[in-house]
């Protein structure tokens, strides 16, 4: 078995993975008519029940030792292990509860562990080159637009003339509804044609392949009165493509250091976009913003079900067990071998030193490992932190990928959620997620403010969520920004960025796991 630790937004990306099967109806049938031709044995078990029964059984089985409430799993004799993975797993969740936020809304299970993986890489191979939010068109509607959140560099669709802001409603000539908007542009097409009401004519945009997004968007240094301030656009915690060269880690600290040099004292760190991922890159990102910089002191921890608990004490020496629940700060960046022992990959700057204040844009995009780092950040510069934006996601579990390597009858692989995270201080109360102004400095805006004037690029000194910073930092006027008006009273419906490689994850790659395994 192989295991890594993960934070997963389910809803969005099972709906997605629903998604994907309506065009694969012709083909779904034609399976039907064929299984309906199926010979059954003595008990009447036809031969896709007995596979279903095999991977249930394995289901049921790892579910048993690592999800995190398994106090709360239904007795194993009163389940049916001849249905499909997808309705017997879903039978095994702990409801969630919206009052109290309490529950599991995270886990999930997909059908190959290999695709699985390849999208903790953070490689696509066919990257339709946009992040965008779907909104009703207005209130009682079922017409949809997407608005464009911002384009990925090095795409084609960069070169297509479509600009942050601009408003999609048709795709291929078919009006956007909600019905067909979040299949829309994932058919499988050599090209979609867009049409809006914000610009003219049409706008052909061709996906590109096997694109690797560099998460480091953009990063500046503003120079305002007296004031030198850097801006840094993150959208993803991964540390390369895979080829554990660490290149972004290291292009991240090299910023940093960069700033520091410069005397840049205020940051304005924009992770509205920002679902998450490596939780190695999170605390790297953390180990550069803290102030005095102690490796004794903990970032997060983790805590995890009695059953699994008990077995990584009897496994791990004390010092294992500390270092996988633990997540200290580092001084530097860091490669764990699967020896258990580490490959320094390159030092991590201390500009928390140099830091007045730390202002982080957030949004409804913003989940797991970047909460992660504005939870674990709080015990140690609280009133150096002012977050500005809207509430993000809420997300404070984690989970293993499980999966099976060599059996032939089993290429399922699963999400459940194993542990919980918390701060220095024992602080895990962020499942409603974090809202500027509340617990924290901040302000509420929202990221399309300012949609019907037209929005400016990230890192435009003008763009509302940036601009709103810049003027909180040097003293400028903020209330043309927040008069400005957001998209008229409508409703987002959903999201682009549940779609991407390695969103809303948390992920810990932590071989030490495999000796618990063994």
């Amino acid at each position: 078995m192989i295991y890594q630790q993960n934070l997963f937004l389910k809803s969005e990306k099972q709906a997605f993975m629903k998604v994907k099967f309506t065009f694969f109806v012709p083909l779904i049938i034609l399976a039907f008519l064929f299984a309906s031709c199926e010979d059954k044995d003595d008990n009447g078990t036809t031969g896709e029940q007995k596979k279903n029964k095999h991977v249930n059984d394995w289901v049921y089985s790892q579910m048993n030792i690592y999800y995190y409430w398994r106090d709360k799993m239904p007795a194993s004799r009163g389940l049916d292990y001849t249905i499909s993975p997808y309705d017997f797993f879903e039978n095994l969740l702990c409801p969630y509860n919206s009052g109290t936020k309490e529950g599991d809304r995270f886990s999930w299970i997909q059908e190959s562990y290999v695709d699985l993986l390849n999208s903790l890489s953070g490689v696509s191979s066919r990257e339709i080159g946009f992040e965008y939010i779907p909104y009703l068109m207005r209130s009682g509607s079922e017409d949809v637009m997407f608005v464009v959140a911002y384009i990925k560099k090095g795409t084609k669709a960069e070169k297509s003339g479509l600009k942050r802001g601009d408003i999609i409603t048709k795709v291929d000539g078919i009006p956007l509804n909600m019905n067909n908007w979040s299949g829309a542009l994932y058919q499988n097409k050599s090209a979609y044609v867009l049409e809006g009401v914000n610009f003219s004519g049409k706008i052909t945009v061709e996906p590109t392949g096997s694109y690797a997004e560099n998460p480091i968007y953009l990063d500046s240094i503003y120079t305002i009165k007296d004031k030198k301030i850097g801006y840094i656009v993150y959208n993803q915690f991964t540390m390369d493509n895979g080829d554990n060269s660490y290149i972004y880690d290291k292009q991240l600290a090299s910023i940093f250091s960069k700033f520091e040099s410069e005397n840049v004292s205020d940051l304005v760190l924009d992770m509205r976009y920002n679902g998450g991922g490596y939780v190695t890159c999170a605390v790297n990102l953390a180990s550069a913003l803290v102030p005095q910089r102690d490796t004794k002191e903990i970032f997060c921890y983790k805590d995890f079900n009695p059953i699994f608990t008990t077995a990584a004490r009897r496994e791990f020496t004390t010092q294992e067990y500390d270092q996988f629940v633990n997540n200290y700060f580092k001084d530097n960046i860091e490669y764990l071998k699967n020896n258990g022992s580490t490959v320094n990959m390159g030092s991590i700057p201390r500009y928390g030193d140099k830091i007045n204040k730390l202002y982080i844009l957030v949004g409804k995009n913003t989940a797991s490992a970047s909460e992660l780092v504005i939870n674990g950040l709080i015990p140690f510069m609280k009133n150096k932190i002012v977050l500005i934006g809207e509430t993000t996601y809420g997300k404070n579990v984690g989970s293993f990928t499980l999966y099976e390597e060599n059996d032939r009858d089993n290429k399922w692989g699963m999400q459940p959620i194993v542990s919980r995270s918390y701060n220095k201080l024992g602080d895990s109360e962020y499942a409603g997620g974090f809202t500027p102004g509340i617990g924290l400095k901040g302000e509420v805006i929202e990221d399309f403010a300012g949609i019907d004037q037209g929005l400016k690029p990230l890192g435009d000194k003008d763009e509302s969520l940036l601009g709103f910073a810049l003027a909180e930092i040097t003293g400028g006027t903020k209330s043309k920004i927040l008069k400005r008006k957001s998209v008229a009273g409508i409703k987002s419906i959903g999201s682009s960025f549940a779609l991407k490689p390695g969103a809303y994850d948390m992920v810990i790659n932590d071989k030490r796991i495999n000796k618990i395994v063994k």
